[in-house]
């Protein structure tokens, strides 16, 4: 940095600082290729198409880039007629005169890229791409991923590759997705601009079936390319979209292309067996493709049982089943997978994973032991019967009978069952109204007394027997019932009347209630009578009526006695009592 005086300061004026950078080293020259050699593979070319330049330097002030084709200046997008052996060079200047140049070669190079390797990348799908002179096949069968994973690995006998592409899509990583359904051309092209085109094409089975044995069962697949079979020896029958040999080993390929066919696997061993078949199309193009098959010979078996009796589960020391089914969960396992599983009498829930759910009717039980058989077939044939032991004592419901109702208790009763084991009862008593109160007591009897209920209240009753060595909920019939009003509805006298019948003398009473929709149900009316002392006593019943008349006679004197006369005289002029009393059943 430089100070810059002026004698007269009023013409000084504020500039920027002046910067002399003092710059030695020559710009960089970097080119793709990066050696000294320029591949070409026309006579007539364009310099830029075939080269890609990148210059750097520390100033990056770069004031010229020039081109010289045998000592000619060209410009890089210039069409000029090249020959082997022409010299390029590249000479480049920056702003402080630092220059550089780069000597390149023309070499001409018209041999294509080189496909060295087809990979398909599958997890489940192993294929072998093996000979792609032409075009590369790939087998694929029906429930095989339709996206494949392909990795390719390539080079070029002079150049570099320069770009791989599928469709119109750059290839990163030399990996790229096949749609099956959807298949383009894989190119790739080098910087000598010479490209390899390779036509992909799937080669779908249409059919493709293992069968084994005398009555040519077929063979179960589990897995996209995983068989299983009950037979050391099996026909695999094919059908594809274009003409093709097929064969298991290379020292068999057969005879002709055909789209249908059939070849024998031998002599497989029991467990797993690796195998994998050679296709051929009519242009030498070649693939394999890779299958498993377990020869089993093992039927399933049952891991583990849980049988559920109302959602309980099941032991062996437990005996009692009221409900009206048997849940019977087995979990089971064969390598082959499960065909079949059969308990006759039952119905068949539902399946979990490797887990069946049954269902047996109590009606389809009887008492003691059960012994419940149990088949099971795996997909390929092998089967095996399991038995399994329950002991059962079947339990009707409980019936329960009300016996006596009032305001404030019922009185229930209920059949026990006929079973040889220890059990209690639990009644459950529930007042059919918002915020009821719920009852659950424990009882020993089969006959209970509940009290504390409320007036004119309806509630539920309901019995569940519980019981040692028990499994399965024992529940009485529900019975609702209404407890009794208290208060009765009022009855009155509807007449009283006096008369006189042989000297005797009588009250004629009649009554009625008032309202003959009483809910009552009165067992008896009640007729009680005094005199003057006021000491009742109750001188007959009357049967159950709404309107009734009574007729009550004053004891007379039965001989001539004037003092007894003079008493039945002083007798006409007594006060009398009467007294009407209704009685519910309560």
């Amino acid at each position: 940095t430089y100070d810059i005086i002026l004698e007269n300061e009023s013409h000084i004026k504020k500039e920027d600082d002046a910067k002399i950078i003092f710059d030695t080293e020559k710009p960089v020259i970097e080119t793709i290729p990066s050696d000294n050699k320029v591949y070409v593979n026309l006579d007539n070319i364009k310099i830029e198409n075939y080269l890609e330049v990148n210059i750097t330097d520390n100033s990056e002030k770069i004031k010229y880039i020039k081109y010289y084709l045998d000592n000619i200046l060209i410009e890089p997008d210039e069409i000029v007629e090249v020959r082997d052996n022409s010299v390029l060079e590249i000479k480049v200047e920056d702003y402080a005169g630092n220059t550089e140049t780069k000597v390149m070669y023309i070499e001409k190079d018209t041999v294509k890229p080189v496909l060295h390797s087809v990979i398909v990348n599958n997890t489940f799908q192993k294929v072998d791409i093996l000979n792609w002179d032409n075009k590369i096949i790939i087998p694929h069968k029906n429930g095989d991923d339709k996206n494949l994973k392909i990795h390719i690995e390539t080079y070029d006998e002079k150049t570099a590759i320069k770009s791989v592409k599928y469709g119109d899509e750059i290839v990163p990583n030399n990996e790229f997705i096949v749609d099956v359904d959807d298949v383009k051309d894989l190119i790739i092209e080098d910087y000598a601009g010479n490209k390899l085109i390779k036509e992909i094409e799937i080669i779908k089975f249409n059919e493709l079936n293992f069968k084994y044995g005398a009555n040519m069962n077929g063979v179960y697949n589990l897995n996209v390319n995983e068989y299983y079979i009950g037979a050391a020896t099996c026909n695999l029958s094919y059908n594809v979209t274009k003409k093709i040999k097929m064969w298991l080993d290379t020292t068999n390929m057969g005879d002709e292309y055909i789209k249908e066919g059939s070849i024998q696997l031998k002599h497989l061993t029991e467990g797993i067996n690796e195998k994998k078949i050679y296709i051929e199309d009519e242009e030498n193009n070649r693939a394999a493709y890779y299958f498993t098959m377990y020869y089993d010979l093992e039927p399933p078996y049952i891991d583990k049982t849980e049988i559920l009796i109302d959602d309980i589960k099941y032991y062996d020391n437990m005996h009692i089943i009221t409900s009206d089914k048997i849940t019977i969960k087995l979990a089971i396992d064969d390598v082959s997978g499960i065909g079949s599983v059969e308990i006759p009498n039952s119905i068949f829930v539902g399946k979990d994973g490797n887990v069946y759910t049954y269902r047996i009717n109590k009606d389809n039980l009887t008492d003691g032991t059960n012994l419940i058989s149990v088949t099971l077939t795996d997909k390929i044939g092998n089967n095996r019967e399991e038995i399994l032991k329950i002991n059962i004592t079947k339990i009707d419901g409980i019936n329960i009978i009300v016996k006596e109702v009032s305001e404030r208790f019922v009185r229930l009763y209920w059949n026990p069952p006929l079973v040889n084991h220890k059990y209690t009862y639990r009644i459950y008593v529930e007042e059919l109204v918002p915020n009821g109160d719920k009852f659950n007591r424990v009882l020993e009897q089969n006959d209970y007394i509940v009290w504390d209920l409320n007036d004119n209240t309806s509630y539920q009753f309901k019995v569940k027997l519980e019981g040692e060595e028990f499994i399965g909920e024992i529940y009485s019939n529900t019975e609702i019932v209404k407890t009794i009003n208290a208060t009765p509805i009022k009855i009155n006298f509807t007449d009283i009347k006096t008369y006189t019948k042989n000297e005797d003398i009588y009250f004629k009473l009649s009554w009625e209630k008032i309202d003959p929709l009483d809910e009552h149900d009165f067992s008896n009316y009640e007729i009680s009578v005094s005199e003057d002392d006021k000491v009742y006593k109750v001188v007959t019943k009357i049967t159950n009526k709404e309107v009734c008349e009574f007729d009550y006679m004053i004891p007379r004197v039965k001989n001539s006695d004037p003092a007894a006369l003079y008493e039945y005289v002083k007798n006409d002029n007594k006060l009398y009592y009467f007294k009407l009393k209704a009685e519910d059943k309560g």
